[in-house]
């Protein structure tokens, strides 16, 4: 295991990777408006609107010169700098789970800001988190609450979402219940959405938890793909 090198990096966003993840949104707009997520996008209306990925040059010189703002990301990062220290030892306890299975993890983990998007994304590849935040400072939950989700997502991409071919609302209702009963007592008031896939709600145990995989064998033999 490497969580006692755990390294936690937050940072605000270069012109180019916000423009992509701009991009990102808009291409799945309509999954996440048909998914019921409230999805934050820029005031302009030509950054509003997929078809200006029909003509991205135009659409970038307008995103870098009328919307791009390094500054609104200072004070989400000052929160997000100073929650380091806890964040890292939540994200430490999570990573404990790889002991008794496949659990995903890195020894460097980064949190990269957005102004765009429902509230959180990961890349499972390079252990990122990519947080919505406001000109406040503020988050759609708190902040702690979305980074541990998608660090869970990280987790169990593809050791069992993948390998087992879960729904979009099935691990979110698994990331949920995984994430509310590992951190019982730091997150008492964690919020499960209401997307979730409700069946796989009795499979999910601080017993079930120990081989999860095991677990999602026998939730699938039950719902067959």
């Amino acid at each position: 295991m490497t969580n006692n090198r755990l390294r936690l990096t937050t940072r605000a966003p270069t012109p180019d990777e916000e423009f992509e993840q701009l991009k990102c949104v808009l291409n799945r707009l309509s999954f996440y408006r048909s998914n019921g997520y409230i999805v934050e996008l820029p005031d302009i209306s030509l950054l509003q609107d997929p078809k200006m990925l029909e003509d991205q040059d135009n659409a970038f010189n307008v995103f870098k010169t009328s919307e791009y703002n390094l500054r609104f990301f200072d004070k989400g990062l000052k929160i997000l700098n100073s929650e380091r220290n806890i964040l890292e030892d939540l994200i430490k306890k999570l990573m404990s789970i790889a002991d008794l299975w496949d659990f995903k993890v890195f020894s460097k983990y980064e949190i990269l800001l957005t102004k765009y998007g429902p509230g959180g994304r990961y890349n499972s590849n390079i252990g990122r988190v990519v947080l919505l935040t406001t000109k406040k400072g503020g988050f759609k939950r708190e902040s702690s609450h979305t980074v541990l989700h998608e660090i869970a997502h990280i987790g169990i991409e593809d050791s069992i979402v993948k390998k087992y071919s879960l729904s979009h609302s099935e691990k979110e209702r698994l990331v949920d219940l995984l994430v509310k009963m590992v951190f019982t007592i730091e997150f008492p008031d964690y919020r499960v959405q209401k997307i979730g896939d409700s069946r796989i709600d009795s499979y999910i145990n601080n017993e079930a938890i120990k081989n999860l995989p095991k677990t999602i064998e026998r939730y699938i033999t039950d719902f067959p793909r």
